[in-house]
């Protein structure tokens, strides 16, 4: 469970482009999120895309290790949103856009991680 395999990453330039057209978006610092719920034919109930913008972060060693870190908590902190997911037979595709201007720690990352993976729980059931 503890896994983050292809196919629960968004790949799909078609459902990356109805993602960006319609979409909702909520903040969580330091993530921007959009997510739109859909009908993925996947025994994966989400997908995700993980950005870091080059605009903020020039040297690709910065975005590579805010891009692990977001993975990584993602990875470890999924299993109870799988679960709930699963209960509500829903099906999303989501974006994390870091908007943060500085590195920040691990900690802080997660932290967030899985504030955001409560606000989906909360916005989904309404």
């Amino acid at each position: 469970m503890f896994k983050f395999k292809k196919q629960e990453r968004l790949c799909n330039k078609v459902l990356i482009k109805e993602l960006f057209s319609k979409n909702k978006n909520f903040f969580s610092f330091p993530f921007k999120i959009l997510w739109k719920k859909v009908d993925l034919k996947t025994s994966y109930n989400s997908k995700i895309l993980i950005a870091v913008p080059k605009k903020k972060f020039k040297k690709a060693l910065d975005r590579n290790l805010l891009k692990r870190r977001t993975r990584e908590a993602y990875r470890l902190n999924k299993s109870n949103f799988y679960e709930f997911l699963k209960k509500k037979d829903e099906k999303i595709i989501f974006v994390l856009f870091y908007i943060s201007n500085k590195i920040l720690d691990y900690q802080t990352i997660e932290k967030s991680i899985i504030e955001i993976l409560n606000k989906f729980e909360n916005e989904i059931t309404r």
